[in-house]
């Protein structure tokens, strides 16, 4: 492993929780809460991309697009999200989830589906699989808890990423993170409001 090209991560302030069997990264003073502390902050976070015809992931950490521009480390899968559809020649270097190293031409992968790893320290790879980022955050609107990628525009292109209103500590945080990640979609919206009802439907 010393010798292998590990792709740059990108240092986030978050907390990765553990919800059920799945982990979450939690952003704000008092995301702990939402869920079980498993490590951070920081995390350190790295994109992987799944092949189109082989149920395979590369972490990217060198692009070189068609006129031989290379672009490396942090701003290698930044790319990829923005441009990787224009050249579908290019030329994709990385290494798989075992620490294979992997190159491949852009136009063998698909851009749209994507896993995303945190891990306790840049060094460390690949770290725990990630399905969800929340920002605990009260904007001062109806929401208790809606799909939110203005803090988070690059996690948002790969994972689901939320906001949940600070009063939804505790159980009842516990359970909006069960269901959001149970629905699988990013389009989950519950106000203030209507929350008491969403609760009493569920437990029904």
């Amino acid at each position: 492993m010393s010798s292998m090209v590990l792709p740059s991560p990108k240092e986030y302030p978050a907390v990765c929780l553990k919800v059920g069997g799945h982990y979450v990264l939690g952003f704000g003073d008092d995301s702990a809460f939402l869920g079980q502390p498993v490590f951070g902050a920081p995390v350190f976070v790295r994109h992987a991309f799944r092949f189109v015809l082989a149920d395979e992931y590369v972490f990217p950490h060198t692009v070189v697009d068609d006129r031989g521009t290379g672009i490396t480390g942090e701003e290698a899968v930044p790319w990829i999200m923005r441009r990787g559809y224009a050249f579908p020649r290019a030329d994709v270097l990385g290494v798989t989830e075992s620490g294979t190293p992997r190159a491949c031409f852009m136009k063998e992968l698909d851009l749209e589906i994507q896993r995303t790893y945190a891990a306790r320290s840049s060094g460390e790879f690949p770290g725990v699989r990630v399905d969800l980022a929340v920002t605990l955050i009260d904007c001062g609107d109806e929401w208790a808890i809606a799909p939110d990628d203005r803090y988070l525009p690059e996690l948002a292109q790969a994972i689901p990423t939320y906001r949940f209103h600070p009063s939804l500590l505790g159980s009842l945080s516990a359970m909006l993170l069960q269901n959001v990640l149970a629905a699988g979609h990013r389009d989950l919206r519950i106000t203030l409001d209507d929350l008491d009802d969403y609760v009493a439907d569920r437990e029904e």
